[in-house]
C-alpha cells in the first residue's frame, strides 16, 4: 500500500534507503561535506568520517559521490564492504576498479601494484583527474588491506598525492588505528559525526515532509510540536531512529484515522518497535528491586525502610543538609486528591498512586519535558513556631538517584502549561520567568508554531516554554531564601505556585533553575532574600501551619546553577522587622 498518497504526499518520506535526494544538510553533516570537498579538491590524501550507528555516514558517502558526478573532473570509485578474504583479494578488487579491466590471472601483488600506479599517473597527471576512492564500513579493513592503502598513499607527485581516500567507519575503527600509527599519522581530516540536536531533529522532519510533497502547495503538518520533541528524545537524534520512528508513526496515523500525530501517539510507537522512550540504566535498580522484594516478604512496610533522622541529637546551631518533610494528613494546600503532593519521597513532584489518575500518572511518568527528579535541598533550616527557634534538618536523605540522573546539560525546554480561565500569554511568562519582557514573549511566540493567535489562546491549548537563561547569580554577601516547594514539573510548579500565592502573606515565585548536580527544578521561592537566618525564621513562624512546615530555608544554590529566572528579584527583604517583610 502507498501509504503516503494518503498523506496527500508524493512519495514515500521516510524511506530507509540512502536516497541522496532525501539528505538533509544539518549544520554538522553540511560541515563535514564542505571538509571533505575541500580535501579532495586540495588531493591531501587520507580523509576518515567516524561515528556512531545511524548517525548518516552512508547517507553522506552517496551525498559526497554524487556531488562529483558531473563533470570529468572527479572519478569516484566506492568500495561497500572492504572485509575482503585476503590483501591479494583486495588488490585485485582495486586493479579492477581504478584500471577498468580485469586483472590478469596470476599476476603478482607486485605486479598489481605496478600497473595501479601507472593508471594513478596516466589519469592523475596527464589527463589531470582526481582519483578518489571511497570505502564505507571502514571498520572492517583488515590491516593488511590497511598496509596496501597506506603504500597507495606515497603514489604521489611533488605538489600532491595520486589517490584521495575517503574512509567511512564506525567508532571501532578508533582501536585498529591506534594499534598501526604509522597509517594514523598519514589523516589529513578526521570529522567524528554525532547526533543532531533537537534544531535538527526538527528540520530534517520538515525536510523530508518537504521533499517528499513535489506539488506547489506546502505540506501539511503531520507532526505536533511535542511530538517533535518525543521524537527527539526517542531517538536521541540518530538520523536512522528519526526515520524509523517517523514511519512507523505515520502508518499508526493512517490506522487510527487521524491527520496530525502527537507525543502520546510517538511514545506509544515507540513502545511497540522496541526500546522504551526513556531507556533509564540505574545500577541500583536491581538491589532496589531485591530490598523492596525482601521488605515485602518478611512483612516490613517499605516506608520504614530507612530510618527517620534523629533530630535531638543535632548541633541547633548547624543549618543541616536535608530534602523536605512529611507534612500531616491535613494539608491546606493539597486541596484535592489529584494534586495532593506526596513528600514521603526526597521530591516534591510524585504524587501517591492512590490519589492520582492513570491519565496524570503517566504523562508525569513519560513527560517528554521533565527529565531529571528532584534535588536535594542545600542549607535547610526549620520553621518552629514557638518561642525558642532553632534550625532543624528537614530529612537528611542524599538524593543519590536523584544526582545521577542529573541531565549533562541544561534543557532546551522548560516545559508546558496548559491554558486556564483568565491565562494570558503576558501572565504565564511573568510568572514563570519573572518578568514580563517582550524579549521573553516573543522568544515563547516561536517556541509555539501551532498557536495561530498569541493574543486568543484557547483554553486546554499548550504552551511550551523554551529555556532561557538569565545570567542571573546570587549577592556575594550571605543571603538567606525561603523555600516553599519544589518540582521538577512546570505544570504543578504553577498549580502549586498558585495555591501557595493564596496562602502566603508574603509575595512569591517560582525560580526555575538548572545544575549538573540537581538537574532541572522549579522552587517556589519567597520574592526577595534575607540578610540573616532570623529574619527569614521570623517571617516563616507567621505562615500558616503547614506551610511553615514544609518549607525550607536556604543560604546558597548548587554549583554552577542556571538561573531561568532571578532569585533575587524581589531585592533584600532582611534588616527589617518581619511584620513589614510580609506586606
Amino acid at each position: 500500500m502507498e501509504y503516503y498518497k494518503l498523506l496527500q504526499l508524493d512519495r514515500e518520506p521516510f524511506s530507509n534507503s540512502p536516497d541522496p535526494d532525501s539528505f538533509f544538510q544539518s549544520s554538522q553533516h553540511l560541515a563535514c561535506l564542505q571538509k571533505l570537498e575541500l580535501a579532495l579538491r586540495l588531493k591531501r590524501g587520507l580523509n576518515v568520517v567516524i561515528g556512531d550507528v545511524g548517525t548518516g555516514k552512508t547517507t553522506l558517502c552517496r551525498q559526497l559521490i554524487r556531488k562529483f558526478a558531473d563533470g570529468h573532473e572527479f572519478e569516484t570509485h566506492l568500495i561497500l564492504d572492504p572485509s575482503f578474504g585476503t590483501a591479494h583479494e583486495f588488490l585485485t578488487h582495486i586493479h579492477e576498479l581504478i584500471c577498468a579491466k580485469q586483472s590478469p590471472a596470476g599476476f603478482s601483488d607486485l605486479q598489481l601494484k605496478e600497473r595501479i600506479k601507472r593508471s594513478l599517473f596516466q589519469k592523475g597527471v596527464a589527463q589531470e583527474q582526481t582519483l578518489v576512492l571511497i570505502i564505507d564500513e571502514g571498520q572492517k579493513i583488515t590491516p593488511a588491506c590497511m598496509e596496501i592503502l597506506r603504500e597507495f598513499l606515497n603514489f604521489e607527485t611533488n605538489t600532491n598525492k595520486l589517490l584521495q581516500i575517503v574512509i567511512f567507519a564506525q567508532l571501532e575503527l578508533q582501536q585498529l588505528l591506534d594499534a598501526h600509527p604509522n597509517f594514523a599519522d598519514r589523516i589529513n581530516l578526521w570529522h567524528h559525526l554525532r547526533p543532531m540536536n533537537f534544531k535538527d531533529t526538527r528540520q530534517m522532519v520538515h525536510y523530508r515532509l518537504k521533499s517528499a510533497c513535489t506539488s506547489l502547495q506546502r505540506p501539511q503538518r503531520l507532526f505536533t510540536f511535542p511530538a517533535m520533541w518525543a521524537i527527539y528524545r526517542a531517538s536521541k537524534g540518530y538520523p536512522r531512529k528519526i526515520v524509523h520512528l517517523c514511519h512507523q508513526s505515520l502508518l499508526a496515523m493512517i490506522i487510527q484515522n487521524r491527520s496530525r500525530a502527537g507525543w502520546r501517539l510517538i511514545r506509544s510507537c515507540k513502545k511497540r518497535i522496541g526500546t522504551p522512550l526513556f531507556p533509564v540504566h540505574k545500577p541500583w535498580y536491581p538491589a532496589l528491586l531485591v530490598a523492596v522484594g525482601v521488605a515485602i516478604i518478611v512483612g516490613v512496610p517499605i516506608k520504614f525502610l530507612k530510618p527517620k533522622p534523629d533530630i535531638s541529637a543535632r548541633d541547633h546551631t548547624q543549618v543541616q543538609t536535608a530534602v523536605f518533610p512529611v507534612p500531616d494528613q491535613h494539608d491546606p494546600i493539597a486541596d484535592t486528591p489529584a494534586e495532593r503532593i506526596n513528600h514521603s519521597s526526597p521530591g516534591l513532584d510524585s504524587p501517591s498512586p492512590a490519589s492520582e489518575s492513570l491519565e496524570e500518572a503517566d504523562r508525569k511518568e513519560n513527560s517528554v519535558f521533565t527529565t531529571t527528579p528532584p534535588p536535594v535541598a542545600t542549607a535547610v533550616a526549620s520553621t518552629p513556631r514557638d518561642n525558642n527557634p532553632r534550625p532543624l534538618g528537614l530529612g537528611d536523605g542524599d538524593n543519590t538517584a536523584a544526582m545521577e540522573s542529573a541531565a549533562a546539560e541544561p534543557p532546551q525546554l522548560l516545559g508546558e502549561v496548559v491554558i486556564k480561565p483568565g491565562d494570558t500569554l503576558m501572565g504565564l511568562v511573568q510568572t514563570v520567568y519573572g518578568a514580563g519582557r517582550n524579549s521573553l514573549l516573543r522568544a515563547v511566540i516561536e517556541a509555539n508554531p501551532h498557536i495561530p493567535n498569541p493574543n486568543t489562546i484557547d483554553i486546554g491549548h499548550v504552551v511550551f516554554f523554551p529555556a532561557i537563561a538569565t545570567g542571573a547569580s546570587t549577592p556575594n554577601a550571605p543571603c538567606w531564601w525561603i523555600i516553599l516547594d519544589q518540582t521538577r514539573i512546570l505544570q504543578k510548579a504553577m498549580q502549586n505556585f498558585a495555591k501557595l500565592s493564596r496562602l502566603s502573606p508574603a509575595p512569591l515565585q517560582i525560580v526555575p533553575n538548572w545544575s549538573p548536580d540537581t538537574g532541572l527544578r522549579f522552587q517556589i521561592a519567597s520574592k526577595g532574600y534575607y540578610a540573616s537566618q532570623d529574619d527569614a525564621l521570623n517571617v516563616v513562624r507567621m505562615l500558616p501551619g503547614q506551610m511553615a512546615d514544609r518549607c525550607a530555608i536556604i543560604s546558597s544554590w548548587p554549583r554552577d546553577t542556571v538561573f531561568f529566572a532571578s532569585p533575587t528579584l524581589g531585592g533584600l527583604l532582611g534588616n527589617a522587622p518581619h511584620e513589614e517583610a510580609l506586606k
